[in-house]
């Protein structure tokens, strides 16, 4: 009866860790997404005071990140057709 026990408590420890380091990473995903959130947030402000309204602001950073979003795609397609020759 002894190993059936040790046993037991052998796969509650291993259970017991994996919902520890999910809980963590659930906490350390929701402070980077609080933190995410900032500095947007501050980005924003900055663009806001720097052209004076903030729906010009919100336009640029839109054009920023789809210029940014364009040179990932081409990056990318270029590393596939090196990879491919």
């Amino acid at each position: 009866m002894q190993p059936a026990v040790g046993r037991q408590s052998e796969t509650w420890n291993r259970s017991e860790l994996a919902l520890t380091i999910s809980n963590s990473l659930a906490a350390v995903n929701f402070c980077l997404a609080i933190v995410g959130t900032i500095q947007v947030s501050r980005i924003l402000l900055h663009n806001a005071s720097q052209t004076g309204s903030k729906e010009e602001a919100v336009k640029e950073m839109g054009r920023d990140m789809k210029g940014q979003a364009i040179a990932l795609e081409n990056k990318a397609e270029n590393e596939l057709k090196a990879l491919k020759n």
